[in-house]
Parts: structure tokens; sequence; C-alpha cells
């Protein structure tokens, strides 16, 4: 009677787990600058209210680990009807410290709170405060605005560090890329980032490349570019629900 029990608690678990998020999909990549430089994986999971959870990882790797460590682990929770922002978090770390980003969006603005700490835990800054103005992107809530659009170019609003800005975005054709042993049809977007970092030397710099399957909405490669350096990210794995993304609504 009692290994019944244990068993029938476990079929409920599972029950309500798979309730709780109907579908997933986890996105990895890999950086290189020559050589490899760092790693990310994007995971989403739907919610049986349609709300999307995204999560993700990135890190350095080989030598640009030894000699300038970075580490960031991001959550955001999404409406999908249409796309919008509700729960933003970060976690930025590195040999100097740590800094975490807490977003909370509504519909008078965004209730912010930003704080730095030295490599020991100690406090190093505390900003907290509200923005009172509604309307603008999380960095993951604006990534899939631009994965899914179908506008030929745009200016998408951003928060980010307590501050605004802005990313522009124009078409400029389509190309085939080989990746994750999959053959990925891609549209090519040019993006330029209007905004900066804190920390300077994360700040993007000049104009940055997305190609975007046509079917799925999923990032395929990016060039980026940042005050320290300049990278190529491509999808290295990928598994779980590959139409996820397009039950995503964009506002009109």
């Amino acid at each position: 009677m009692r290994l019944k029990s244990i068993w029938l608690s476990v079929i409920v678990v599972c029950a309500l787990a798979s309730e709780a998020f109907s579908s997933s999909l986890e996105a990895c990549y890999n950086a290189f600058y020559i050589f490899r430089v760092g790693e990310t994986c994007i995971t989403y999971r739907l919610a049986a209210d349609d709300r999307l959870e995204v999560e993700s990882f990135a890190r350095t790797t080989g030598l640009v680990d030894s000699v300038r460590r970075f580490e960031e682990r991001s959550q955001s929770v999404l409406a999908i009807h249409p796309l919008k922002p509700l729960v933003y978090t970060q976690q930025q770390s590195n040999r100097r410290g740590t800094r975490v980003h807490d977003y909370t969006f509504h519909d008078e603005g965004i209730d912010y709170a930003i704080v730095r700490y030295h490599s020991d835990g100690r406090v190093r800054s505390n900003n907290v405060g509200t923005f009172e103005e509604s309307g603008f992107h999380d960095p993951y809530s604006l990534s899939l605005s631009l994965q899914l659009t179908r506008q030929e170019r745009g200016e998408l609003p951003l928060f980010f560090g307590g501050e605004t800005g802005s990313v522009e975005f124009r078409y400029r054709g389509r190309d085939t890329i080989e990746a994750a042993g999959q053959t990925f049809r891609t549209r090519r977007l040019d993006i330029t980032p209007k905004a900066e970092d804190e920390d300077g030397a994360l700040s993007p710099q000049g104009s940055w490349r997305f190609w975007i399957d046509e079917e799925t909405g999923l990032l395929v490669r990016m060039r980026i570019s940042v005050a320290v350096g300049s990278a190529t990210v491509t999808i290295s794995s990928l598994k779980g629900d590959m139409d996820l993304l397009q039950r995503i609504v964009l506002p009109e």
C-alpha cells in the first residue's frame, strides 16, 4: 500500500508539471572570434496560462574565460497575446563582482532595482526606482519582436539599466545556413542598438546582424560587437517544440 501511494504521488506530480508547461524549446549557441570565446543556451517554456517563461545562461570559455571571465543568467515572464514583458531578472558576474537587475512591467510604468556587489558580497551601489512610462521592451521581448516581425524596417523601444534606448532594424535579404545538423532558410536583419550598458565593456558598438529562421522564428546566427570585441554566435543544438514561438502574437 505504501508503494502504491508513492507511485500515485509521482503520477500526480508529473500530471501537474505537464499542465504547468504545455511545451518547451531549448536552443544553444557557440560564440567564435577566430576561436571559441563563449556559449549560451536559451530555454522557452509556454505555460498553460499562455505566458512564456524564458531563461538563458551565458558564459565565456577558453582563453577569454581565463583573462576576462563573465557569466550571465537571465529570466523573463512574457505575455504572448500580444507580446509584452511582465517580469525580468538578470544576474551578471565577473571577477570584480556581480550586478543584479529586477524589473516589473505594468500599465503605468516599470519598477526597477539594480544592485551591484563587490566580489566579496558587499553592496557597491543600489539603484531603485519607478520609470513612469510604459510600452518598452525588456531584452527578451525585444529579441522575440525582431525574430517574428515581418516588417522590413522599424525601431523598437528598450528599457535596461534604469535607462531607455532603442534598436533599429532593417531587412537585408535571405540566406541559407547549415548549422546544428540542419538547413535553415533565414531572413537577414541589420540591427543598430541605440543603448548603452553601465559596464562600458559590454556597451553595444556599431551594427549587428541577425539571421532568423523563416519557418520557426528562431535566431540561427548573430554577428555582434561590444566595446571589448566582436563575435559570431551560431546555433549548435536544438530540441523541443519547434512551433512554440509561432504562438506569439506581436502587438499591432
